[in-house]
């Protein structure tokens, strides 16, 4: 799995597809606006949990395991 800095994507459109899943609310952007532009782009899929930020990663105090299992299940089928 890559990570991806999302500040370089806005002048560039990705040549392979990328699936890019954000949690409801960021407190340093407007999620909304930014998946609404990123849909735009040619080979993007976004995808709003309903989850705080840090809700994939286990040793972050917003870790949701529910949401981790869907999110880690849609992602392996995305690449099988």
């Amino acid at each position: 799995m890559k990570i991806i800095i999302l500040s370089g994507i806005f002048g560039r459109t990705p040549e392979i597809e990328m699936d890019l899943i954000f949690p409801e609310h960021e407190p340093h952007f407007n999620v909304k606006k930014l998946i609404a532009k990123l849909s735009q782009k040619k080979n993007v899929k976004c995808y709003t949990a309903p989850c705080l930020h840090g809700f994939m990663n286990k040793k972050s105090d917003n870790f949701n395991k529910e949401e981790y299992t869907n999110y880690l299940g849609l992602l392996k089928n995305i690449l099988i």
